[in-house]
């Protein structure tokens, strides 16, 4: 009998190996992508996954919630209604060994009834291997998530008792870029803040990086930007626009002759945008009556949003780097609004 060469051993063996296989497509040779956390996701696209849990987690953020919380009533049939829905939307809270005393009893008292579950620090890393928990995780319902200071209040009679400065924030993408806004905001006193548009949502990574500020501050969700200014200016806010120095020194240049040194005036007629540097706070309004607008990353404000405000106020960059982070200049800008 003759026998097969190995070559053609081989080349059967790969035959009846492949039958299996399926044919090799442009979906299954393109590369592996990063996984996409509920956080890097647009507030429609988080809506959608209604089935995810949001996840509280570390010493600071778990502080600032119970600390917004009311007292638990000794009278259950007094507790109100917001003290039920924070109660019932916590499926599990599980605490470490390490964690503090105090925190854990101040977190037990305000949340009487909900289930906690106390594990070993090994075991805890082990639940959730990806997070920074300080030995605390509170784990809620599908669809729920923490309560802010803004949820019960309408933002129209807010707005009117002009309190202090309004920060606006347009589709800030990065989740690590809002909760840098927002803990540099609540910081520095800003009096509540405004999200407009398709933006990251306010998620465990912006509660993380603003170290609890994001469940401090009073937050409202506004759809279109242009509405919500056109609002504010008739509530007699002023409008500051945060753009980079070279938009604002063009818009200067511009409108310059049309404004001429009359700014009183110009104000008044609000005619068109006065840019101004981040230097010159006296040449604005008292803060209590200022918004100001953060826009996107990569964009910036939008020129019809532009085109809106009463200021453009810029930070001259003098060194070779061309743009500041969001974070980085809502901080400087925020400063200079309100310590002057």
């Amino acid at each position: 009998m003759r026998r097969k060469r190995p070559e053609q051993n081989r080349a059967r063996d790969k035959r009846k190996n492949e039958r299996g296989r399926p044919r090799p497509s442009a979906k299954n040779d393109a590369r592996p992508t990063r996984p996409v956390r509920s956080d890097d996701r647009g507030p429609a696209a988080a809506a959608k996954s209604a089935g995810e849990r949001v996840l509280l987690f570390g010493r600071r953020p778990v502080q600032a919630y119970i600390g917004v919380l009311p007292e638990p009533s000794k009278n259950t049939s007094d507790s109100d209604d917001s003290q039920d829905t924070s109660r019932s939307d916590i499926e599990n809270i599980y605490l470490g060994e390490s964690l503090p005393r105090p925190l854990r009893e101040g977190l037990l008292r305000k949340l009487p009834g909900v289930p906690y579950t106390e594990l070993p620090r090994r075991e805890l890393d082990q639940k959730f291997p990806d997070l920074h928990h300080q030995g605390v995780v509170l784990r809620f319902r599908a669809g729920a998530r923490p309560a802010n200071r803004a949820d019960n209040l309408d933002w129209r009679e807010f707005v009117q008792e002009r309190s202090g400065l309004l920060l606006l924030l347009d589709r800030i993408q990065d989740p690590q870029n809002l909760g840098s806004i927002l803990r540099s905001a609540e910081a520095l006193g800003v009096r509540a803040v405004f999200m407009t548009g398709q933006g990251a949502p306010l998620g465990d990574t912006a509660h993380r990086v603003s170290s609890g500020a994001s469940l401090r501050l009073p937050i409202f969700h506004q759809t279109n930007l242009h509405r919500l200014v056109e609002d504010l200016k008739s509530c007699e806010y002023w409008i500051c626009c945060a753009a980079d120095s070279e938009s604002a020194e063009q818009k200067h240049r511009d409108e310059g002759e049309a404004q001429g040194d009359d700014k009183s005036n110009a104000r008044k007629s609000r005619g068109g945008p006065l840019a101004l540097k981040h230097n010159q706070p006296g040449d604005l309004p008292p803060a209590a009556e200022i918004a100001l607008i953060i826009g996107n990353e990569g964009e910036g404000v939008k020129p019809l949003v532009v085109n809106q405000s009463d200021y453009i106020l810029s930070i001259p960059l003098r060194g070779e780097t061309e743009s500041l982070n969001a974070g980085v200049a809502a901080g400087i800008l925020i400063d200079r609004l309100l310590h002057r």
